[in-house]
């Protein structure tokens, strides 16, 4: 089997010879149904496409916190903020910050308690199976959340914290 990288043997090198300049930069047009569905204060983004030797690529001229910011309040004005740790407790934590919970399971089914837009802020640190989203069954966002990592690398995953194996 033959693989060039090229779809319908458009690559970069074929397209130059065919005339299509490179280092090039183009507005799109975007179909309507795509921009009925950007719904952002500022309306559509301005989408461009850059076309080089190594490929087409897209780019918004909006970050994605300004693109996230422009659909719900979570990120800039959230209802609440919820606060995890690995050195919290969910029996005894508020989500406050001085009070963290110790799961992000809490901090999400409390987030979707209040109705609103929130905001859960994890600080740094290892969730183990316990303390992640798929504690006692899946736990899903229900309204509008932004959820951000504080002070470092998260790990969630399936497994179990031992002391000793």
């Amino acid at each position: 089997m033959r693989t060039s990288g090229a779809i319908g043997g458009a690559n970069p090198s074929s397209l130059l010879k065919k005339g299509v300049p490179s280092n090039h930069e183009s507005d799109v047009d975007l179909p309507q149904p795509v921009v009925a569905g950007w719904q952002l204060s500022g309306g559509p983004p301005d989408l461009k496409i850059t076309f080089s030797r190594t490929g087409a690529f897209g780019h918004l001229g909006q970050s994605a916190k300004d693109i996230f910011g422009g659909y719900s309040p979570a990120l800039t004005a959230p209802s609440a903020t919820f606060h995890v740790a690995p050195t919290g407790d969910d029996t005894t934590g508020s989500g406050a910050e001085t009070a963290p919970f110790r799961s992000i399971h809490k901090a999400i089914t409390s987030a979707n308690s209040t109705g609103a837009p929130a905001k859960i802020i994890v600080d740094a640190g290892e969730y183990p199976r316990f303390a992640n989203p798929s504690n006692g069954g899946s736990v899903m966002p229900e309204v509008d959340m932004a959820i951000l990592a504080r002070g470092g690398g998260v790990t969630t995953g399936t497994f179990n914290l031992f002391a000793s194996p």
